[in-house]
């Protein structure tokens, strides 16, 4: 299957035995179990392999994945990779401190970590395919997304995060029910809310972006917002017009929607 990749060359170089498929899967069913809908399936599967031949290796890696992780490209992580540990200047120097060679720890570290060459080998494999290097754009629900990332390691939806699920669901209510809920989950989950307002796509007609555009106009009285992105959604109401314009319709739309929050 193409949208497994080097996922399957993971799994042939790692699940050798009956006994490990049957651990393997097992792992991965449970974690599947309170996960499904909310990831990539193929990324949490490669992971739960890590997961369960590599256990100490994983945990060193759920434990220090803010340190051994970069943001890179729009919306990614990629491993910390600086080998020379120079910076490319004297802020990046700051950002940089705590972070480390994920790959070149391994490789110092095999003995106490008990991994021989071969396992070596396959970690870095099973990191390379889930944190590749040089993406431009993470895809949606991925492990390398850092909206998502956390996710795959609580193995739960956390108390600070909104499922898909729940998120689409709200977005089908009327809009005085969205604000209400909204202004709710603004109070500990307003990092979450500003990621799914910022990754939702309306449906293909007007009126489902103008209810979209008064969200992201209610938002910005509740939680920081993006107001290059918000003008941007805006701009596209005239992809709807004949002419490709905004209408003076739109224009008063807007105008409402404005003072609708307080503008």
């Amino acid at each position: 299957n193409t949208t497994w990749g080097k996922g399957n060359v993971i799994i042939e170089d790692n699940i050798l035995t009956i006994r490990e498929v049957k651990r393997i899967v097992n792992s991965f069913r449970v974690s599947y179990s309170r996960l499904k809908g909310e990831i990539k399936v193929c990324d949490l599967f490669v992971l739960e392999i890590m997961k369960t031949k590599y256990p100490i290796v994983y945990s060193i890696f759920e434990r220090d994945k803010q340190c051994i992780l970069k943001r890179s490209g729009n919306n990614c992580y990629e491993l910390y990779d600086n080998e020379t540990g120079k910076r490319n200047n004297f802020f990046s120097y700051f950002e940089d401190m705590d972070k480390y060679n994920f790959k070149t720890y391994l490789h110092e570290n095999h003995t106490q970590l008990h991994i021989n060459e071969l396992d070596e080998k396959n970690i870095r494999n099973i990191l390379s395919r889930l944190f590749p290097s040089n993406v431009s754009n993470a895809s949606e629900k991925s492990i390398n997304n850092f909206f998502y990332t956390d996710r795959y390691f609580s193995v739960t939806i956390l108390e600070s995060d909104i499922s898909e699920s729940e998120f689409d669901e709200v977005t089908q209510k009327d809009m005085d029910s969205i604000k209400t809920i909204f202004t709710k989950w603004s109070k500990n989950k307003s990092n979450a809310l500003s990621a799914k307002l910022k990754q939702f796509r309306p449906r293909v007609n007007k009126e489902d972006q103008k209810k979209y555009i008064r969200m992201l106009l209610f938002s910005t009285s509740i939680i920081p917002s993006d107001y290059n992105f918000i003008t941007n959604q805006i701009r596209e109401l005239g992809k709807f017009n004949r002419n490709n314009q905004i209408s003076d319709d739109d224009k008063l739309f807007i105008k409402d929607s404005l003072r609708e929050n307080g503008y």
